[in-house]
């Protein structure tokens, strides 16, 4: 239930995305740092993404750690490990991340997927938190309603308006207050509620049925290209985190457009085609993953298995780690994008190579 509610956070946390500035700082390799005052939107991806200086206009970035030290007057849409938000925001924060600490003081609403949620004080949200989280530690204050579910919260600011969570664990501090109602439903962890967190019979079917789908999936990608496949896999540990963000990118980029082809009602039939390929490559970019794993295991115990067994193994140590709670709606998302930048590099390389093998006959006919 909790990777569902997640998934729908991350559409909804990327549909709501607004229209890109007219400055755009993108980098596929190594750390970006933007220490100068930037007045228009910046968009970027990196290792390390350092914002020191104050941005006039919106902050959207992706990459292993981002940090915001400097004040931003727009909207920040961040994704990464570990996220930091150190100065002011004007308007809305949207994160999705491993680690969320903000420290700084938000103007307007706040809507976060995460695995731990941190609200430093004298730190403020001037609006409504919407938040998906493992553990939530609210030190700093809260002006408007908290709504979501967390697994374990811990409240020691002040919320002047509604505190509405599903909640399995809640700790209230003696010095927090809340102003509005609580609507805070505390769940009982005991042995009976195994059906509700994933072990019933009915949901071990399902375990089970999606396990299958996706071996079946990975079995016939690496059956039908099998060259491709390996490529992508053998070429997975280089540039990781570039290929991570290069994933999230290119999945931002393909709902922008398929939100502006609905928008033209001529548009429509080819963006039914893109959502459709968008859902299959989603669902079937981790059999990538899944090869790399399955071949860096029976390299150590079997190392004669082929294509067939990695995947196989491959597959089911990636599902029961995406099963496991706590990281693994995280180990789902970062095998998912990693993926889809190895596919965005493997279809960048054949076009350059495309355009390199011009034959000598081609070239005088051009001239």
């Amino acid at each position: 239930m909790k990777s569902l509610k997640f998934a729908i956070l991350i559409a909804a946390f990327f549909l709501l995305i607004g229209t890109a500035g007219a400055v755009t700082t993108f980098s596929a390799d190594g750390n970006v740092d933007i220490i100068d005052n930037t007045t228009d939107d910046l968009y970027l991806a990196g290792g390390e993404v350092n914002v020191i200086g104050d941005v006039y206009g919106d902050v959207v970035a992706a990459g292993g750690e981002v940090t915001i030290d400097g004040d931003v007057y727009g909207d920040v849409i961040l994704a990464g490990g570990n996220v930091i938000i150190n100065g002011d925001v004007e308007d809305d924060v949207r994160v999705a991340a491993g680690n969320v600490l903000i420290a700084g003081n938000i103007g307007d609403d706040v809507v976060a997927a995460t695995g731990n949620f941190f609200l430093a004080t004298p730190a403020t949200i001037g609006g409504d938190l919407h938040l998906t989280s493992g553990k939530a530690f609210f030190y700093g204050d809260i002006e408007g309603d908290v709504s979501g579910g967390v697994e374990e919260l811990l409240l020691g600011g002040t919320i002047n308006g509604t505190l509405d969570l599903d909640v399995r664990s809640y700790e209230m501090l003696p010095e927090a207050t809340i102003a509005g109602e609580t609507d805070a439903e505390v769940e009982e962890i005991t042995s009976q509620d195994s059906d509700e967190r994933g072990f019933g019979t009915l949901n071990a079917g399902l375990w089970i049925f999606r396990l299958v789908m996706l071996l079946l999936t990975g079995l016939f990608l690496v059956g039908v290209l099998p060259e491709r496949m390996h490529r992508m896999a053998d070429e997975l540990p280089e540039r990781t985190l570039q290929k991570a963000g290069i994933g999230l990118l290119v999945l931002i980029a393909t709902i922008f457009g398929t939100v502006f082809l609905l928008i033209t009602v001529i548009g429509i039939p080819l963006a039914s085609v893109v959502l459709l390929l968008l859902a299959f490559v989603l669902y079937s970019a981790r059999t990538i993953v899944a090869l790399w794993l399955g071949e860096f295991i029976l390299a150590k115990v079997r190392p004669e298995s082929g294509a067939y067994a990695s995947m196989t193994v491959g597959i089911i140590v990636l599902f029961v780690l995406s099963s496991l709670p706590f990281i693994g709606w995280w180990v789902f998302w970062i095998a998912t994008f990693i993926s889809m930048g190895a596919i965005y590099y493997l279809t960048r390389d054949k076009w350059i190579k495309r355009k390199q093998d011009v034959s000598p006959e081609d070239a005088e006919q051009e001239q």
